[in-house]
């Protein structure tokens, strides 16, 4: 609409479309005005009442088919009350058409003014009487029936009309209040919600029983997110009502973090097509079937009728305003199951229940009781219908003989008079208490002022009919909301409503049963899976958002996996050495437990087993050349030099033992000292005997004297000088490089921390540098010597040895420096080791101690001039030590 435009066609005294709905449903004001506006918009109204007020006085206004009836019980007080009736239609402002149940809530005046005159401590001396206006649920029509409410000539004439309990809806209230503010007239409304009506600068003299919308607006959001619902759709009726709803749900989101996947209004010449283009865009978005309703009239009708169309019953779940109770008289109730929508508290109807019993069609004097009779019987006053088997009205007395009786809410309407009741009490008995002397002359005329009745009005707390009563400072309610769940009836054909929660305005808080949440019911009242509206579910442990265009949807990106997520998930971050993200959140950075070779483990086991079998084996062999030392073929091999061989095997085997377990600090340097000293104290003497051997017989070709420093003393002090130059350079290195035990990541993004010893390649390198060239020249030397005489062909089983040991640590060195895992390099060294002493023992060794053990010693051919025909004994003797 355009702004300051006011669609009020008050002049027009005919309508253009039927209006066959419910009056309980709020009717809203056309009227769309701009902030800038609303003092013109005021103005078009106050001129309008102006003319109507002009028309009336001077009788030439006539309403077609308004009737002019009212329900009077004269007091010394009135109050007015403008309710429905009739319906309305295209043809006359009231049809013939009434609602019958609802007609029941004309009694209520009459009801609670008795209750109130009977009541010595409120309005003592004071009786309180009513005026009942038929408001034919349509604006016009409230409107005309105020003015007989403010006419002199009307039939209030001689009564004091202080205040009005109505108009139930907002678009009623809002003619209806703008009229009588000009008379000071409050009106007390029961159900109008709409926000406009809080503007105090257009509707001075209203007040009503209800919140305004943007609370309702407020309780939808609340229930929304108590069910964990953040993407939704809104679906808003053209007009004050759902516009103003829909407003303020938009604005409620945007603070909350909830997102809209659809929010449409509709107009009021909507299409079928169009409904069915909506309901289509609704479904496309599968991730928001929750759909919020500020809907009226038949919009509700259209709206499930293209939902049947398109077979989407199960799709979506409606959470609607005050208005959804409409969808109970429809067709839709299968596609409505589960919905649900707020609602005002009702109240006992125990009290009111009790009078009706006793009211009489006879001693009645309201003109609509025999509407009322035909409602609760379904029986008729005329003889036409009793041919058909439908009984008189006549045959009853008393609303008490039917069987069943719909009752209307009517709390609200009690509680609008017992506020006007507590208001004038105390107002009289601060301002005019004489007014409660029956005998004195009293004119409640000058006492009692509407802008001083309202604020009495406003001041006024008890506990109501359904829920306590206090309003603000802009006369709106602190009331309360009820949540009403429709539920589908056992034959599968009816809802019912049950209520599951309530929201509080004082207090802005939410309580709703709990099943609703993981319940949703079916038709038949069988519960389903709960529903899930949102966009993007939380991310797992491990990953973070990434936003898209609405705040509430994002992409879940994964983090690597030694990352972790910061505090507010919108990025990873790598976690420090020697730590790793914790399983559960992935948000905390825990230390790694460090890993080591342990026994535990079937490898580490192995080893230990070898090691200790070739320390055995090696500490067998000392003792069988300790005890077999006279033994000529075992003199041959140097019992000294192999004395050192032996010592070397089994510090070759317990060290490779040590590189299972915990590298501590002192396991540390036994490992690196251990591992080079071994290597050397095994193939120092082996290249001292080879190259003694060499020299021996290349001096013995030649026939030449001894060779200098063959002797065995000589051989051990050559032993003992290289074994001293790798015991200096292994203490150089640890001084200048400590081994100490240090943690490891061997692979950054792997979950894997080792403890292992710091030792640098230069700290390594060096040491077996220097046993390489112990090695390489053995094998040399062993290599010279192959051709020896028989007797002395353990330069064969050295070649062999020294030759298989050097081939394996070509093979083994590069694989220790390529490999990741400092476990893998301590099975290699340990294994090198053990390979070493094994290989030393068995082919060096071997065949010696089986010839002692199994051969008799003068089968072992040791003939000393078998091969050299130029060789002196004195030198072969030499050669074999004797």
């Amino acid at each position: 609409m355009d702004t300051g435009v006011v669609n009020y066609k008050v002049l027009r005294l005919e309508l253009s479309r039927d209006d066959k709905r419910r009056p309980d449903e709020e009717e809203r004001v056309e009227l769309d005005l701009s902030s800038g506006s609303s003092k013109m918009g005021t103005l078009l109204m106050t001129l309008e009442c102006f003319l109507l007020i002009t028309v009336k006085i001077s009788s030439q206004l006539s309403v077609p088919g308004f009737k002019r009836e009212a329900y009077v019980k004269k007091g010394d007080i009135n109050i007015g009350m403008i309710t429905y009736i009739h319906q309305f239609s295209s043809r006359q402002f009231c049809s013939e058409d009434v609602w019958r149940t609802d007609a029941l809530r004309t009694e209520v005046p009459a009801y609670i003014t008795e209750l109130v005159n009977q009541d010595d401590s409120l309005l003592p001396n004071i009786t309180l009487g009513f005026i009942v206006m038929d408001g034919c649920t349509k604006d016009l029509t409230a409107l005309a029936a105020s003015l007989f409410l403010v006419d002199p000539e009307s039939v209030a004439a001689g009564h004091t009309v202080v205040g009005i309990v109505g108009p139930t809806t907002s678009r009623q209230a809002v003619m209806v209040s703008s009229l009588l503010g000009l008379f000071h007239i409050p009106a007390l409304s029961p159900s109008a919600t709409s926000d406009d009506l809080s503007d105090k600068q257009r509707f001075p003299f209203f007040t009503r029983l209800v919140p305004p919308d943007k609370f309702q607006a407020e309780a939808i959001l609340d229930l929304v997110q108590h069910l964990g619902w953040s993407y939704v759709s809104v679906l808003y009726s053209e007009g004050t009502y759902g516009e103003n709803g829909a407003k303020n749900v938009e604005r409620l989101t945007r603070s909350r973090g909830i997102c809209l996947a659809v929010a449409k209004r509709i107009p009021s010449d909507a299409s079928e097509g169009d409904f069915t283009d909506l309901v289509n865009r609704m479904a496309a978005n599968e991730k928001a079937p929750a759909v919020i309703l500020f809907l009226e009239g038949d919009d509700l009708d259209k709206l499930f009728q293209a939902v049947r169309k398109a077979n989407l019953s199960r799709q979506f779940k409606w959470i609607a305003s005050d208005s959804f109770w409409l969808i109970k008289e429809t067709d839709f109730v299968d596609l409505a199951v589960g919905a649900l929508y707020m609602d005002f508290p009702s109240g006992d109807n125990t009290g009111f229940r009790g009078y009706l019993e006793n009211v009489s069609w006879r001693r009645s004097t309201n003109p609509w009781m025999s509407f009322i009779f035909e409602g609760a019987f379904n029986c008729s006053w005329t003889d036409e219908t009793n041919v058909t088997g439908t009984k008189s009205c006549q045959t009853y007395s008393t609303l008490g003989e039917a069987n069943s009786m719909a009752l209307p809410a009517v709390g609200k309407h009690i509680d609008g008079y017992t506020v006007y009741a507590k208001a004038l009490h105390r107002l009289i008995g601060e301002n005019c208490p004489e007014l409660f002397n029956k005998d004195a002359s009293r004119n409640f005329r000058s006492c009692i002022r509407g802008d001083l009745l309202l604020d009495y009005m406003l001041n006024v707390t008890f506990d109501g009919y359904s829920e306590p009563i206090a309003f603000d400072k802009k006369g709106d309610m602190n009331g309360q909301y009820v949540i009403r769940q429709l539920r589908g009836a056992k034959n599968g054909h009816e809802l019912t409503s049950a209520v599951v929660g309530d929201w509080v305005r004082r207090t802005h808080s939410l309580v709703l049963d709990r099943r609703v949440i993981d319940e949703w019911p079916d038709m038949r009242n069988v519960l389903r899976y709960p529903v899930i509206s949102i966009c993007s579910g939380s991310c797992q442990p491990g990953h973070y958002y990434q936003r898209r265009e609405l705040p509430c949807c994002w992409d879940c990106i994964p983090c690597r996996e030694d990352e972790i997520t910061t505090k507010n998930v919108s990025s990873c971050r790598s976690c420090p050495s020697f730590t790793w993200p914790d399983s559960a959140t992935r948000s905390v950075c825990e230390p790694i437990e460090p890993t080591y070779l342990s026994m535990t483990t079937t490898v580490g086991l192995f080893l230990v087993i070898v090691g200790s079998f070739g320390t055995t084996c090696a500490v067998g062999l000392l003792l069988v050349y300790r005890i077999k030392r006279t033994n000529r073929l075992l003199k041959a091999t140097s019992l000294e030099l192999s004395g050192f061989i032996f010592v070397g095997c089994t510090l070759a085997c317990v060290v490779s033992a040590l590189f299972v377990g915990y590298p501590g600090h002192v396991v540390c340097v036994l490992r690196h000292a251990g591992f080079h000293l071994a290597v050397t104290i095994i193939y120092a003497p082996l290249l001292v005997k080879t190259s003694r051997v060499y020299r021996i017989f290349r001096a013995g070709k030649k026939g030449t004297s001894r060779p200098k420093f063959i002797s065995t003393k000589i051989q051990i002090i050559f032993t003992c000088t290289m074994i001293l130059i790798q015991v200096t350079v292994l203490l150089s290195l640890q001084l200048i490089l400590p081994n100490l035990p240090t943690l490891m990541m061997p692979i950054p993004l792997k979950r894997q921390v080792e403890v292992t010893c710091s030792i640098t390649k230069l700290d390594f390198l060096l040491p077996l540098t220097f046993n390489m060239i112990l090695i390489s020249t053995s094998v040399l030397m062993a290599f010279l010597t192959r051709k020896l005489p028989e007797n002395f062909n353990e330069s064969h089983y050295i070649f062999v040895s020294t030759s298989s040991t050097l081939f394996m640590w070509t093979v083994f060195l590069p694989t220790h420096f390529t490999v990741v895992y400092s476990q893998y390099r301590s099975v290699l060294l340990s294994i090198c080791l053990q390979v070493n002493a094994f290989i030393t023992m068995s082919v060096q060794y071997g065949p010696k101690v089986y010839a002692v053990f199994w051969l008799n010693e003068h089968d072992v051919g040791i003939n000393v001039g078998a091969s050299v025909s130029t060789g002196t004994n004195r030198i072969q003797h030499a050669a074999a030590g004797i």
